[in-house]
């Protein structure tokens, strides 16, 4: 006869049978929470880097050579910092009133005498172009600005002292700098000081013909000779796209840091920067376009979800390609303003030529005075 268990037994093994069940289903609850985190993770950290990465739209080979620093004035102004707000100076030649008195006229004097030497050291060398390259962070744009302005209030004060080899010489050197600047222009900046170059040359000539006309000290031969460098003088194009690409091989660098973060996803990364530039280089080359609005990432809510290492990288792109269709705009407003003033100096020399000339041809009339 067998024997049956007791009732506690059974007991017993129910509760062993119950915690045998749980520990089952808590091991089995923990793999399926690791497999699916751990391999969404995975997946998660497997799609920032499965992705094939877009090529570049430029590299350094796709750039302009860089020209030689020797011969080239351009070279002459790295490290020169032009003095500003000193006591009497004149600013631009944009600020002189229309008719200078004698102590403005000794301040003008004052002013560009200090760096005649500077100006005719650059003005010697055979180039004045564009020789920045990518991350430069010695390159003289403002310093040319200066001495563009310099050179335009030069030409006034030779006017008032009559030395007119001096007005041609600051003319054609003038020129030369801002057709030489619009023609190598590396950056939206560069471009700007070479229209604006131009302009203070118009400008200048303008004041130079009105000056000496009005005191009969217009000397027809050389203001001829100032009227064909007007007129050889370039008409820049509003096309600027080639520093496009000067922007982008910069910011290659802001890639660099971040390309092989294990959150960053290189492919959209560099597919969105190269959308951004394409759309800067489009409105670039043709002014027609409206201005390429840019967007942040990380304004966006939870940008971080995602391409957390990347997004911040795009929106400091973001800005650099803002800050550049800035200076085309501003490039472009110039263009406007400096065919204003070749128009107004065209006129102005034309007329002050006609009029100095009827005063040389002019023949004297009969003496009637009385004996």
């Amino acid at each position: 006869m067998s024997r049956e268990g007791s009732p506690g037994e059974a007991k017993v093994d129910a509760r062993t049978a119950n915690r045998r069940l749980a520990l089952r289903i808590r091991i089995a609850v923990g793999w399926a929470v690791l497999i699916i985190f751990g391999g969404g993770g995975a997946l998660y950290l497997y799609a920032h880097q499965a992705r094939e990465v877009p090529p570049l739209l430029w590299t350094t080979a796709d750039l302009a050579e860089l020209p030689e620093e020797e011969g080239n004035g351009w070279s002459l102004l790295r490290g020169r910092r032009f003095p500003r707000g000193e006591r009497g100076d004149v600013h631009t030649i944009e600020d002189l009133p229309t008719d200078l008195d004698e102590a403005g006229v000794r301040a003008l004097a004052d002013q560009v005498s200090r760096r005649q030497t500077l100006r005719d050291a650059v003005a010697a060398e055979p180039l004045f172009v564009d020789a920045c390259a990518v991350m430069d962070l010695d390159c003289p744009e403002l310093e040319a600005l200066d001495l563009a302005n310099d050179r335009a209030l030069a030409m006034l004060d030779a006017a008032y002292r009559d030395d007119w080899s001096r007005v041609r010489g600051e003319a054609d050197a003038l020129q030369r700098q801002g057709a030489g600047l619009i023609a190598s222009c590396r950056s939206a900046t560069s471009c700007v000081v070479g229209a604006r170059s131009l302009r203070l040359l118009m400008t200048a000539v303008e004041r130079v013909a009105v000056v000496s006309n009005a005191a009969s000290r217009l000397r027809v031969d050389d203001m001829t000779h100032v009227l064909r460098i007007v007129q050889d003088a370039p008409e820049p194009t509003p096309n600027i796209s080639r520093v496009v690409a000067e922007d982008y091989v910069e910011d290659l660098a802001i890639l660099a840091l971040v390309d092989s973060h294990f959150l960053a996803d290189a492919a959209i990364t560099r597919r969105r920067m190269n959308e951004m530039y394409e759309r800067t280089y489009e409105y670039a080359a043709d002014p027609a376009l409206p201005a390429p609005t840019m967007q942040y990432p990380t304004d966006q809510r939870f940008w971080w979800l995602y391409n957390a290492a990347g997004k911040p990288a795009l929106s400091i792109i973001a800005i650099s390609c803002e800050t550049l269709i800035s200076g085309i705009e501003v490039y472009r407003e110039d263009l406007a303003a400096l065919a204003d003033a070749r128009t107004r100096a065209l006129g102005t020399l034309t007329t002050a030529i006609a009029e100095a000339e009827a005063r040389d041809n002019q023949v004297p009339g009969p003496d009637t005075t009385d004996e």
